[in-house]
Order: C-alpha cells, then structure tokens, then sequence
C-alpha cells in the first residue's frame, strides 16, 4: 500500500468529490419524483331530474394533482342515503383527467333508480323538503396504481319534485290509474 487510497490522501478525496458529485444529483433527482397522490375536495351538489333511468344528483369537486404528468380518474362508486334511509350502491359516472401540476373541477353523475328513489323519499318525514347525502370513492390511476378518495356530498331537494319526476318516469301504480270506464246508473 503506497498511502494514496488512505483517507486524507489527494487521491481519496478526489474519489470521494467524485462519487458526492454523481450521487447528490441522483439522490435528489430520486427524492424529486416521488408520485404524491392528488386530492379531492366535494364543493356543491344539484339534484337533476329529467333522466328516464333515476334521479341524478351532480357532485361538483375540486381536484388537486401534485405530480407532473396527468392522472385518469378510472371510476367511482358510492351509495345514496335519503333521510338516512340507503338506497343500494348509485351508478357514479365521471369522465375526468387530472391536468399536471394544478387543480381541475370534476364532476360526478350518480344515478339512483327512480323506483328506490321514490321508496325513500315516501319514508321520509312529511316534511316538505328531504335530506340526501351521497359517500362514495372515485378511483384514480398513478403509474399502474390505483388510489381510491373518498368523496361525500350532502344536500336537500324538494319532496313534492322528486315525487313528481318519479311518477313521471315510472308511472303510478295500476290501483291508483283512473279508471276509464263511466259509470252510468
């Protein structure tokens, strides 16, 4: 051993300077691309009506996507409770990508059949007004994984509305038709 690869040596710091200079960089360079899962915030929620299949309530949220290339929302699910009452798993559509680096609105459609739809809301309280409340998860891709957010909105819709549209959509019962005979005595 002729002392150059001993600590302290010209030839031990120049390797150590060296290796420091080429490792530092991938170190952060690592450190710096590590995915963050995006985030996601329910704003508001609007009670649609006029869909043949069920009552659509639209969940308005913002979405936060930390990282540096686009997130896919691939799905969601949830379930429907009104007046506490739940209505089975919804129908939760949404077509979203999250843009790079910044924050997007996305919105999700859930659909309840009008049939469940007017089971709770006939349940319900005499009040003129009944609760909703919608939880559920929205399923994003990150590099090959999935994440699923939660996402959960609640609102109010008017009784007399909803029943309206239920009856629209689904008719009313064969024994509360009118009947289309007359009656003459």
């Amino acid at each position: 051993m002729d002392g150059l690869d001993m600590p302290g040596s010209i030839c031990f710091v120049r390797g150590m300077r060296l290796w420091l200079f080429v490792l530092c960089p991938l170190v952060m360079l690592i450190a710096c691309t590590q995915t963050k899962a995006p985030t996601l915030k329910s704003e508001r929620s609007e009670v649609l009506d006029d869909d043949k299949a069920g009552m659509v309530i639209r969940v308005h949220a913002a979405a936060h996507n930390p990282n540096s290339f686009a997130v896919p929302i691939r799905g969601a699910r949830g379930t429907v409770l009104i007046e506490n009452l739940d209505t089975g798993d919804a129908t939760v559509t949404s077509s979203s990508t999250l843009a790079p680096s910044a924050d997007t609105p996305v919105v999700f459609d859930v659909k309840v059949p009008w049939p469940r739809v007017a089971y709770a809301v006939g349940k319900a309280r005499p009040e003129s007004v009944v609760q909703y409340e919608f939880k559920g998860t929205a399923t994003l891709e990150v590099e090959g994984k999935t994440i699923d957010l939660p996402i959960e909105q609640s609102g109010q819709v008017d009784k007399k509305k909803v029943f309206l549209a239920a009856i629209r959509h689904i008719g009313l019962p064969k024994n509360l038709k009118p009947s289309p005979k007359l009656h003459s005595e």
